[in-house]
């Protein structure tokens, strides 16, 4: 029994023993050794904003480290300058401690779409959907691109990889080359008698006045502009003086101009018929397919009170009734 007591007190002293030990190793580790190699804290800098090379440098002073941890487009942030960073600013941490920073990759790349051959009104709102804006605008005639407003060129190019935001740069369409003509000797002819003439040269009304003559009586061309052999463009507008009794045009007959100009939008041709009605009754003096906004131009003589019926597609509901 004896040797059993002795046995079971060493135990105990061992027990003992090694409990102290592991208490003064907790107290080493926890306590102690935290006091003799002690690491102080510093607060996290605000570096967002900044270079990458400021950055490093604030962070240093600190005894911190910089580490990239990536790239994200900004269109505010310039290239290589600070987005975020973690930990946050004026975050408690121990030196050494690696700062994680999140750089600018600068504005956001997109790829510039291709707009040759569009009209510039169905292009303009894809070019803000896409992320661009529209820049210069210039244009020019063109044979190859005949519809007025056409795209004919851009820049940048299409398919061009640029930021986002950048403005595009249109050439458009001024239509086709006008084409050149020597003015016609109208003066002394019936004016009944030019409208086929006018027409064959490219030209249109512009404006008739009426002077008394006796000598010719009604109808004749007196005077003209542009006059006789000058050179112009087709299509340009031509100015009348024309004979009368009175100086006014004569209720029995007398010369209108009929001009219509093509409602506007999209690229489709549309059917336009125009009637004309007064004492002689109604007759048709146009019935044909024109592009939007062409200015149809028609001379004709009417006696008494007049009206102008012009239809355009729906050839049942008249667009427009004119008295003339």
């Amino acid at each position: 029994m004896a040797a059993n007591q002795i046995l079971a007190n060493i135990i105990k002293v061992m027990l003992i023993f090694l409990t102290a030990i592991v208490v003064l190793g907790i107290i080493s580790v926890f306590i102690l050794i935290p006091m003799i190699i002690k690491v102080d804290e510093v607060e996290t800098p605000d570096v967002r904003g900044k270079s990458l090379a400021e950055s490093m440098k604030i962070l240093q002073e600190h005894r911190l480290n910089a580490k990239i941890d990536s790239y994200k487009a900004s269109s505010t942030v310039p290239e290589e300058y600070i987005i975020e960073q973690n930990p946050q600013p004026g975050f408690k941490v121990k030196q050494d401690k690696d700062i994680f920073l999140v750089l600018s990759s600068g504005t956001e790349k997109i790829e510039v779409p291709d707009l040759t051959g569009k009209l510039f009104f169905d292009a303009e709102s894809e070019i803000t959907s896409a992320g661009f804006q529209v820049g210069f605008k210039a244009t020019v005639h063109s044979d190859n691109y005949p519809v007025v407003n056409t795209i004919i060129a851009q820049t940048p190019l299409p398919k061009s990889i640029v930021d986002r935001g950048a403005k595009i740069s249109l050439l458009l369409s001024r239509g086709v080359y006008p084409k050149m003509l020597l003015m016609p000797d109208l003066r002394g002819m019936k004016f009944n008698d030019i409208q086929g003439r006018l027409e064959d040269s490219g030209l249109a009304m512009s404006k008739i006045t009426f002077k008394p003559n006796p000598t010719y009586g009604d109808g004749i061309i007196l005077a003209q502009f542009p006059p006789a052999g000058q050179l112009i463009q087709a299509g340009q507008k031509v100015e009348l003086q024309v004979s009368s009794y009175t100086g006014v045009a004569t209720r029995a007959q007398r010369p209108v101009v009929i001009e219509y100009t093509v409602t506007y939008g999209g690229t489709q041709l549309k059917r336009v018929r125009i009637i004309l009605e007064d004492s002689k009754g109604s007759r048709q003096i146009v019935d044909d397919f024109f592009p939007p906004g062409k200015t149809i131009t028609r001379l004709d003589s009417v006696i008494g009170e007049a009206t102008m019926i012009i239809y355009e597609n729906d050839m049942e509901h008249p667009i427009q009734t004119k008295g003339l």
